[in-house]
């Protein structure tokens, strides 16, 4: 399968197949990388971090915090006002703030690669 790649100002494209992901380079008080999947096919089953594109969840009411049912899990979360950095525009969108390993239920580590 080819792979392109196409870098413009602070962002990455990356095209494999037909799954497009782009990588945003966000910098404002701190510097990271978003990864933003705007194409990926319904009926691939990929693994990992883009496997995760999709997560179902449902509000537990009547908590002190907000909680959250993922994955027969209930957990702490809050809802934040953020920028949606995948438009030219970035507006400010509400969203649920999750840590990573309770999302995709491994840690971060499990999705290191030493080669590419």
């Amino acid at each position: 399968m080819s792979v392109s790649l196409i870098r413009r100002g602070n962002e990455m494209d990356v095209t494999m197949g037909n799954i497009r992901v782009v990588i945003l380079l966000h910098k404002k008080d701190e510097v990271f990388l978003w990864p933003a999947v705007w194409q990926q096919p319904k009926d691939v089953g990929l693994t990992g971090i883009l496997g995760e594109a999709d997560i179902k969840y449902e509000e537990i009411p009547g908590s002190q915090t907000p909680t959250l049912k993922i994955k027969d899990k209930e957990v702490k979360t809050s809802w934040v006002m953020v920028r949606d950095y995948r438009l030219p525009s970035a507006p400010v969108v509400g969203c649920w703030l999750i840590a990573f390993p309770v999302v995709a239920q491994r840690e971060l580590s499990d999705f290191t690669v030493s080669q590419l």
